[in-house]
């Protein structure tokens, strides 16, 4: 973690953290790391106070996180040789940019039994995923 806030550059995705915004009270001179977890998207976010003043340094450039959650309503694109295809499904997996993750299909079976099924699909987009072939 402590690399993590040095640098103030999003985690690699085995330390398990990422630093979402660094908020700063310029009246005190103090600033805080929003960190939040990677894997579990229902753990709250904790604030870290930085050392030195970081509202003055322009070098602090957080890249947008593309984010699929676990429960989400996601679209589910698929680009063919010939067509495009778009559906809606549920994250079953949190994932960020280019992450493999389950979405579960609607159903489109008739039979009662049968659950619906679960494709890996990978995140391009902010709620967009795109299937694996």
């Amino acid at each position: 973690m402590a690399r993590m806030l040095g640098s103030l550059q999003v985690a690699e995705k085995q330390d398990g953290f990422r630093v979402v915004a660094v908020r700063t009270d310029a009246l005190r001179k103090r600033s805080w790391a929003m960190v939040a977890s990677c894997a579990d998207a229902a753990r709250p976010m904790v604030a870290i106070e930085l050392e030195g003043d970081v509202a003055a340094s322009e070098q602090v450039q957080l890249p947008v996180v593309l984010q699929v959650r676990i429960g989400d309503r996601v679209r589910v694109v698929h680009d063919g040789s010939d067509s495009r295809m778009e559906l809606a499904g549920l994250a079953e997996d949190n994932g960020g940019g280019n992450d493999l993750v389950r979405v579960r299909m609607p159903k489109f079976s008739t039979e009662a039994a049968e659950a619906p099924p679960v494709i890996r699909c990978r995140v391009v987009g902010s709620d967009i995923v795109e299937v694996i072939r």
